[in-house]
């Protein structure tokens, strides 16, 4: 039987930025962003989308947070190279090879790549840890172009997170 995972949510504001957390993750996002939750019995996703800066802004820029459960125990290097295969059958290509990195407090990887969202070129960077059963992933996309732009944005939101994990 599947049970839709109930989030419990609460959100704080300060000094330009909004507390949001659920029972996986707790992090801070610049209060002009909008967010977006969804969830299923497979993972729980929130979605923080930056304001348009014009009305010719094709392209919102977001990061999106996913916390999947896995149905058995899957190591970091597993993972790793199901993502990996998974990123370069939808990706137009990988614009570096994964690396280790940190979420949270645990070791993971990251990777870049270029792909396309609704006819609109992007690039993402898209980072991931597992714990035990639980894989998560931050993955931030921009259009190629202003990557740079909102990466500090994107980078801070990450940094400042209140992982639980």
């Amino acid at each position: 039987i599947a049970i839709p995972l109930l989030l419990y949510t609460t959100n704080t504001q300060s000094n330009n930025y909004i507390t949001y957390e659920n029972e996986h993750i707790k992090i801070d996002y610049p209060a002009k962003w909008s967010r977006e939750n969804s969830s299923n019995f497979l993972n729980t996703t929130v979605v923080f989308i930056s304001p348009k800066e014009n009305e010719s802004d094709r392209f919102q820029e977001r990061v999106a947070i996913v916390v999947e459960e896995s149905s058995q125990p899957i190591s970091l290097k597993q993972y790793s190279d199901r993502a990996v295969s998974q990123i370069e059958n939808l990706s137009n290509f990988i614009i570096s090879p994964p690396k280790p990195t940190t979420l949270g407090r645990r070791d993971g990887k990251f990777v870049l790549y270029q792909g396309m969202d609704r006819d609109i070129k992007v690039k993402r960077k898209e980072v991931w840890t597992v714990n035990y059963k639980q894989i998560y992933t931050v993955i931030y996309t921009a259009e190629p172009e202003k990557f740079d732009k909102f990466s500090p944005q994107a980078k801070k939101l990450a940094l400042y997170s209140k992982n639980k994990f």
